[in-house]
């Protein structure tokens, strides 16, 4: 499944922005649980899922975070498959609830993410605390 993140200068964009998106076939399903980004999906041809948020605000900053560390961490990106894996294989369908399932895990890494950014590894984010 692709993710794809856009950012805005100003949040909530216009709607005339949400309208566009709505018309390449994508579902509009609002926040869905995360305050500061509107969240679409697609699923065909092929999935997709498209976040937006606002540049440089934490939503943006922590999905960063997390995507460069797991770039560099295989354990840790290979932890966060299994996990994905082992929630959608319990049947597990709805979106809000596989948030839920995941927080924990996303909660643990990021803030090792933070702590590997401010230790010098990443090359984004310095002020950034655990």
């Amino acid at each position: 499944m692709g993710q794809i993140y856009r950012c805005v200068k100003s949040f909530p964009p216009e709607q005339s922005f949400i309208d566009k998106i709505t018309e390449l076939g994508y579902e509009h399903l609002g926040e869905a649980g995360v305050s500061g980004r509107i969240y679409f999906r697609k699923r065909y041809p092929k999935a997709y899922n498209v976040h937006v948020t606002q540049f440089g605000n934490s939503v943006w900053i922590n999905n960063i975070l997390l995507r460069d560390f797991m770039r560099s961490h295989k354990e840790e990106a290979m932890r966060y498959s299994e996990l994905k894996k082992m929630i959608l294989s319990e049947g597990i369908n709805n979106l809000l609830e596989y948030s839920e399932r995941k927080a924990d895990f996303m909660k643990e890494v990021l803030k090792k993410a933070k702590e590997w950014n401010n230790m010098g590894y990443g090359n984004r984010f310095r002020v950034l605390k655990p």
